[in-house]
């Protein structure tokens, strides 16, 4: 097991820094490489993916006011200490038997009996081996510790990924790895109106620190792996790695209604752009995280903002607890595609739950013309939750869907 987890932190840790080259172009508004890294920060839920990523208007978890700030109208009591959570992308690849009968996790987990530069090399090349034109993804983890109580919350919460992509012949693969650092503060109140109707409000704002490396190509992995023992610190020098701070805020709406309706709207990374600058090896970040001093090449990382509106009906019943839910995410960006079915099912997510017996919920949904499943299990003060899903990593739904496993732990109280 020792060997497993230091080769796998290996492997992510060189992904973490690629080597310099010149002409390097980190900027995504001139290098579409680096697209993914203008998607602004909101923590993955696995109960959300379950249900085809809907539920902007029924959040739940105690990071939930990061999705939507009106849940904060509720004044509900949540803690998490602290909840961590992992995704893989991909899992059908790893699973699926090739010809001798042997699926890629099991020549992955022959190759990590060996602490050669050869095996690992033979790792990294079938991992990479996965990478497919485009943008993708191979991991996301996430953790976090959050408080909310009275209509105030405070979270911090740090997140990782392994981004990949390919030119359109799918041949020259790269990894990109990202990383979040986010403290988080939010308000919100409830108004009450006749007709038991009433009106959450929420806002929260975030100082987003964000790191991500220079897209390391296939053949520069391999080279740097192979031998009888590969040199870990050599591949630290010259590393280029961008770093900046944005100060976005969320603002959300929820219109509760009789009968267990849910309305809500929310605007989301106002203000979201980032300082960012170009250092050359974490040493230099430690310096100067901030990226001050005319020696420091700086840019403006443009992440957009976006409007998403969302419906849901929840009834409460002793013995189980049906949710269903709607979303339409981004009108801003919905508007300004070509008008269609297709860019209508890109921006739609549609997702059902229902709970039974008070610990144990099913899920399923679809999210931008693909199925998801779901499942969660509410042990009080232990919380597990599971979901198998397909994401659009394509600019329009159909294009290029990518199946992912996220797994969930929260330890944490919410009354």
């Amino acid at each position: 097991m020792k060997k497993i987890i230091v080769s796998i932190l290996l492997f992510v840790t060189v992904a973490c820094g690629a080597f310099s080259a010149d002409g390097f172009d980190p900027n995504p508004a001139t290098n579409h490489v680096y697209d993914a890294m203008t998607e602004p920060y909101m923590p993955m839920s696995a109960r959300m993916l379950g249900m085809g990523s809907a539920g902007l208007a029924s959040p739940s978890r105690s990071d939930a006011f990061l999705i939507n700030p009106a849940v904060l109208g509720e004044g509900k009591l949540e803690l998490a200490l602290p909840y961590l959570q992992l995704t893989l992308y991909h899992p059908y690849d790893f699973l699926a038997k090739g010809e001798d009968g042997k699926s890629l996790i099991d020549n992955i987990i022959d190759g990590m009996g060996s602490e050669s530069g050869d095996s690992m090399a033979g790792i990294a090349s079938d991992l990479l081996g996965l990478i497919k034109a485009g943008n993708g993804k191979l991991m996301d983890l996430d953790t976090g510790v959050s408080f909310t109580a009275g209509g105030l919350a405070f979270g911090v919460f740090a997140n990782t990924s392994l981004h990949t992509y390919a030119d359109v012949g799918g041949l020259d693969a790269n990894l990109i790895a990202e990383a979040n650092a986010v403290a988080a503060l939010g308000f919100g109140h409830r108004f009450e109106l006749p007709l038991d109707f009433s009106l959450d409000f929420g806002a929260v704002v975030r100082f987003n620190y964000l790191g991500y490396s220079e897209a390391m190509g296939k053949d520069w992995i391999l080279d740097q792996l192979n031998g009888s023992d590969p040199d870990f610190t050599q591949m630290f020098s010259g590393i280029s790695i961008m770093a900046g701070w944005s100060l976005p805020v969320d603002v959300g709406l929820n219109l509760n209604m009789p009968y267990g309706l849910h309305f809500a709207v929310v605007a989301r990374n106002l203000n979201g752009d980032f300082h960012m600058a170009q250092h050359t090896g974490y040493e230099s970040i430690q310096d100067n995280p901030l990226g001050n001093g005319d020696d420091v090449e700086r840019f403006t990382l443009r992440s957009d903002w976006s409007l998403d509106t969302g419906i849901a009906w929840q009834w409460d019943n002793a013995l189980f607890r049906p949710t269903v839910a709607v979303d339409i995410v981004d009108w801003v960006g919905m508007f300004q595609e070509p008008v269609g079915l297709r860019t209508f099912l890109t921006h739609l997510n549609v997702g059902a739950e229902i709970r039974l017996l008070s610990f144990l919920d099913l899920r399923a949904g679809m999210s931008q013309g693909y199925f998801s499943l779901g499942a969660g299990l509410d042990l009080w003060a232990v919380k597990i939750d599971m979901a198998y899903y397909w994401k659009e990593f394509g600019e329009t739904a159909g294009d290029y869907g990518l199946d992912g496993f996220t797994i969930r732990f929260n330890i944490g109280f919410d009354k």
